[in-house]
């Protein structure tokens, strides 16, 4: 089979494209003519400028198809990227209302507590105030008992020897 050169040459000029694939695919295909033909790319090539063209234009495919493979592999770790970023603002968003729901249950704890502890304190002060009430009120009756009784024993004893005076005399 002979190599069609119109074509082929329409392929090697699809080599120096902007689009890294279509330059990778127009190289690859071209590749496959000089195959199919019995030559080398390189043969293919220089049998029409020379093989300091040949090397030259498969030097920029050769960039080319490296940078593309750099491109990808760039928007691959993009992407990667991107992924990690989100996956830790939803982490820090997870932590962060973690961290509030933590607070507000403390915040809470403490009120519940605060106020148990206040009813308490006011019911243990009720409970001393209506002792203390209690005592005090008994200990006054007891006074007042113990003082009338004093009051009423002096009475008779002062009577006792107020009777034993005239009985004297």
């Amino acid at each position: 089979m002979t190599l069609d050169r119109e074509k082929f040459g329409k392929l090697i000029a699809l080599a120096e494209s902007d689009n890294d694939h279509e330059a990778l695919a127009a190289v690859r295909k071209a590749a496959a003519m000089a195959r199919a033909a019995g030559l080398s790319l390189g043969e293919a090539v220089g049998g029409g400028g020379g093989l300091a063209d040949c090397m030259a234009v498969l030097d920029r495919v050769e960039m080319r198809a490296e940078h593309a493979a750099l491109r990808i592999e760039r928007d691959g770790l993009l992407r990667r990227i991107g992924e990690l970023e989100r996956a830790a603002a939803a982490k820090k968003s997870r932590d962060v209302r973690y961290q509030e729901g933590r607070a507000d249950g403390l915040r809470e704890g403490r009120e519940r507590a605060d106020a148990e502890w206040m009813a308490r304190d006011q019911f243990e002060a009720g409970r001393r105030a209506g002792f203390e009430a209690g005592a005090e009120s008994e200990r006054a009756a007891t006074n007042r008992a113990y003082g009338r009784g004093f009051a009423d024993g002096r009475a008779a004893v002062d009577a006792t020897k107020a009777s034993r005076g005239r009985k004297r005399a």
